[in-house]
C-alpha cells in the first residue's frame, strides 16, 4: 500500500484481497479513502462513508441515517417481505441497527447491518452499491426502480473490514 495526500491510499488488488480475506478481485487499481476511523470511532463510520460515497460531507452521516429510516418506514411491507424471507427477523434487526440517537458511541448492535443496509442505500439514493468483504464482492441494485428511473449512474463502493468500513472509488 502506498499512502498519498489527504488520507488517500493507492492499493493494488492483491493488497485489497489481503485486507478483505482473500479471493481474486481482478487487476483493477483502487483508491481507498480512510475516514479517520480512530478519531471518529463512534459506531457511525459506515454511515460516514456512505455520505462521502454519495457526494456529501462526512459529517452528514446523520442525514444518511434519517433517509434510511424514511426508506424503511415508507416501504416497510416490501422490506419486511424481502429481508424476512431471507432470514426471519432481519427487518427488525436492520431497523434497530440505525435506531441510535444518543451522544455516546453506538454499540455494535447499532452499526450498519450488512448486506441489508446496502439494499436500502441503493433503493433510497438510486445507486449501485458494491460491497467487498471476507465473503467476496457483491453488487447491489435498487429492487423496485428501473434503470431508466435513475437520474444518474452513481456507484457507492464499500469495503467492510470486520468492524470498520472504508469508502472505495473503483477506477
Amino acid at each position: 500500500m502506498n499512502a498519498g495526500r489527504g488520507g488517500r491510499w493507492s492499493v493494488e488488488v492483491s493488497d485489497l484481497n489481503e485486507l478483505v480475506g482473500g479471493g481474486d478481485m481482478g487487476s483493477m487499481w483502487l483508491k481507498i479513502w480512510n475516514l479517520s476511523l480512530e478519531e471518529n470511532d463512534d459506531g457511525n463510520c459506515g454511515f460516514r462513508l456512505v455520505a462521502v460515497g454519495l457526494g456529501f460531507e462526512e459529517n452528514q452521516w446523520a442525514f444518511i441515517k434519517q433517509q434510511h429510516f424514511q426508506e424503511l418506514d415508507f416501504n416497510a411491507d416490501l422490506y419486511k417481505y424481502v429481508f424476512n424471507s431471507y432470514v426471519s427477523g432481519s427487518y427488525d434487526v436492520l431497523r434497530n441497527s440505525i435506531n441510535w440517537q444518543q451522544i455516546a458511541p453506538a454499540p455494535s448492535e447499532h452499526w450498519m447491518f450488512m448486506p441489508h443496509t446496502c439494499l436500502v442505500i441503493a433503493q433510497r439514493f438510486g445507486v449501485i452499491v458494491h460491497l467487498f468483504n471476507n465473503r467476496g464482492a457483491q453488487s447491489i441494485f435498487p429492487l423496485w426502480t428501473s434503470a431508466n428511473g435513475l437520474m444518474r449512474h452513481n456507484v457507492v463502493s464499500v469495503v467492510h473490514l470486520g468492524v470498520h468500513f472504508i469508502n472505495v472509488s473503483l477506477q
